[in-house]
């Protein structure tokens, strides 16, 4: 499923490309946990009329949308 998603998130959409065993690979699965766990709390936050916060926890999610394709860019094998 990571994969899957690390792939939509890069620029390049071949799947043969995915290094699995990349260090790029598992630090974008972990920020895929995370952009989970901000997107879960901003709706919390929008939901319980928390604006402050809510906009603190949008910017984070910005902030972690782009380190993923980054990061899922980084996971694309060379010359592959």
């Amino acid at each position: 499923m990571s994969a899957k998603i690390i792939q939509l998130r890069s620029k390049k959409h071949d799947p043969g490309r995915i290094n699995k065993s990349s260090p790029s690979y598992g630090l974008a699965v972990k920020e895929l946990d995370r952009e989970a766990r901000l997107k879960k709390e901003f709706e919390d936050a929008k939901a319980a009329g928390n604006l402050t916060e809510a906009s603190r926890l949008q910017k984070a999610l910005v902030i972690s949308s782009h380190k993923i394709g980054v990061l899922a860019s980084a996971t694309q094998k060379e010359g592959a």
